[in-house]
């Protein structure tokens, strides 16, 4: 397992594929350190901890499908529907687009044995 910094942003209004990224209309929702395996995995887990439970419970109350449901809170299966993009310069970044809303998640695995 590996430290990874993580950086979850929610867009707050739709977005054209081709923008400034000095001009995203972003909140961010998490910013931390995710202990996983890969990027993606460290992706995953920051989306599920801090926007997927939280989706999974309503979308039960409104007894959505299992199979929608379920991805909500599935590392595995989140992490196929991440997309990698070139947006920041530095680590790695994911998109998720679930056609009503989308999230960008940074990834930067954090050096072991520094000093901070």
């Amino acid at each position: 397992m590996k430290d990874f910094s993580v950086t979850l942003y929610h867009f707050d209004e739709a977005v054209e594929i081709e923008f400034d990224r000095a001009s995203l209309p972003l909140t961010r929702l998490f910013s931390g350190v995710i202990e996983a395996t890969d990027e993606k995995f460290a992706a995953a887990r920051a989306w599920i901890d801090n926007v997927g439970t939280h989706r999974w419970e309503k979308l039960d109350a409104m007894q959505a499908p299992p199979y929608i449901r379920s991805w909500q809170v599935d590392p595995k299966a989140l992490g196929d529907e991440l997309v990698e993009t070139s947006i920041w310069q530095e680590g790695i970044t994911f998109l998720l687009d679930n056609r009503v809303e989308t999230w960008l998640i940074s990834v930067l695995e954090v050096e072991q044995g520094c000093d901070e």
